[in-house]
């Protein structure tokens, strides 16, 4: 929960995590969040769960060294 104070800013960076993101995976997030929507709080989970282990069926080790690396050079960067 946030204070009314506190709701635009979080939500402002909010957004700029999500613009920060693959755009494979902010699209990947969203239609979680639209399928779920409708979806009692078990079940919703469990969509995410399943959909989850989905996409992490699918990663590879060095896809996840390249993005290790680049979330690094961008906290170094300041951003």
């Amino acid at each position: 929960m946030l204070a009314p104070d506190d709701l635009l800013p979080a939500a402002r960076q909010l957004a700029l995590d999500m613009l920060g993101t693959l755009p494979h995976m902010l699209t990947r997030y969203k239609a979680i969040i639209n399928d779920g929507w409708a979806l009692a709080g078990g079940d919703a989970m469990a969509l995410e769960k399943a959909r989850a282990r989905e996409f992490n069926s699918e990663v590879r080790a060095d896809d996840v060294e390249q993005r290790r690396e680049a979330v690094r050079a961008r906290n170094r960067a300041g951003g």
